[in-house]
């Protein structure tokens, strides 16, 4: 029937980000994603000082009825202040109903300017014998490895706070069956490999003949000693020299004329 949609089971994996705005004015920011399909809501956990380029590892596990988009946003976790919006987008569903396998680029937007592109992987699981449905599905049951999640986001200057009542998860997906055990047949050995012959020795080698040795040198010669040297010839001494005449002595000196007694009175 025109019109009818396929209702089953979406994965949803939100990888990672390249954002264009960033919020810290110092230090780096701390993304995480937050995606909802209805009233289900999801959000992966924070990548501590990832900045611009975060990575996540969650796989969110939605049930898909009548809705036609999901809706997400990124958002920058502050512990001291509420958290700060970076950007938020749509995907539509319709395409991942028949191709059952999305993984592209998303873009985000905050105010109309382009904030960034966070890449999702999405997965599809038609229901059996599923046809149209009404959008309608029953309670939601915690996913395997998640706690019940009940987020709502933070108020953001200039509008009404948001809240949404805690989102019970759904249940996860049935145990799959493994892959039969392979069994490779034996691989026969290399055969045995034979030995190398023996090598033949190098035959003995003849030593070195001996050896003359060198014959005795004869002395040199005494040597003729150096003749005796004739001394030098002696020396005529300087001839005497004359004394200085004798000097006759000084007169003899008057002595000074005594001064006359001095009485006593």
């Amino acid at each position: 029937m025109e019109g009818q949609k396929k209702s089953g089971t979406l994965i949803v994996k939100p990888i990672c980000g390249k954002l264009i705005r960033d919020t810290e004015a110092f230090g780096k920011m701390d993304p995480y994603c937050v995606c909802s399909i209805g009233t289900q809501r999801f959000r992966t956990v924070v990548a501590e000082d990832a900045g611009k380029f975060p990575n996540w590892t969650d796989s969110f596990v939605f049930r898909l009825g009548a809705e036609s988009l999901l809706e997400f946003a990124v958002w920058d976790h502050d512990s001291g202040s509420a958290d700060d919006i970076i950007g938020e987008g749509v995907l539509p569903l319709e395409a991942i109903r028949k191709s059952h396998h999305f993984e592209d680029w998303v873009e985000i937007k905050h105010h109309g300017r382009k904030a960034g592109d966070v890449r999702f992987e999405l997965r599809f699981t038609e229901d059996a014998g599923s046809g149209a449905t009404t959008g309608q599905h029953g309670a939601q049951q915690p996913v395997p490895g998640y706690p019940p999640q009940g987020y709502a986001y933070p108020p953001q200057p200039g509008y009404p706070p948001q809240g949404y009542p805690p989102q019970a998860g759904y249940p996860g997906y049935p145990p799959q069956p493994g892959y039969p055990p392979q069994a490779y047949p034996p691989q026969a050995g290399y055969p045995p490999q034979a030995g190398y012959p023996p090598q033949a020795g190098y035959p003995p080698q003849a030593g070195y003949p001996p050896q003359q040795g060198y014959p005795p040198q004869a002395g040199y010669p005494p040597q003729a000693g150096y003749p005796p040297q004739a001394g030098y010839p002696p020396q005529a001494g300087y001839p005497p020299q004359a004394g200085y005449p004798p000097q006759p002595g000084y007169p003899p000196q008057q002595g000074y004329p005594g001064y006359p007694p001095q009485g006593h009175r």
